[in-house]
């Protein structure tokens, strides 16, 4: 699974830079160059999942990967990035656990907890019904491995 970035040329009072963001995970990091932008967007990911869970997963276990409009990021445990990309977009729509349990029909709100905090896998469409109650859609792109 990869989440797509953004990498563009900004400038601030005339002197250009590099603003790499990804919306999914709230992430928003700049650099002088395209490859310091993309480091320091390598290592706020890393330390959100580092985080996320208690140091298991770190920037070392992030690919960012360039592409023609901005960047991929992919990750060596998709279970970890799926429930940290959970996590900020429950933040994003200021929802509740409560809020959403309601919306997707579960009965137990420590059922979404658990895809949440990555104690258990979400599968694609049960990833889909979460964001989907949270306001947002899934669009799905497959990248022919070379």
């Amino acid at each position: 699974m990869r989440l797509q970035g953004n990498l563009r040329l900004e400038h601030d009072n005339g002197k250009p830079y590099y603003l790499a963001e990804v919306p999914e995970l709230l992430i928003a990091t700049d650099g002088e160059t395209k490859e310091e932008a993309l480091n320091m967007a390598q290592d706020a990911i890393g330390l959100l999942l580092e985080d996320h869970t208690n140091e298991k997963i770190t920037a070392k276990d992030i690919l960012i990967i360039p592409t023609e409009h901005g960047f991929d990021v992919s990750c060596a445990d998709t279970t970890a990035l799926v429930s940290l990309v959970l996590k900020q977009m429950r933040g994003k729509s200021d929802m509740t656990l409560q809020n959403i349990t309601n919306k997707i029909g579960q009965k137990y709100v420590n059922a979404v907890r658990q895809y949440e905090a990555g104690q258990v896998e979400a599968s694609f469409s049960k990833f889909q019904d979460l964001v989907f109650a949270m306001g947002y859609d899934v669009k799905l792109s497959l990248i022919k491995i070379a």
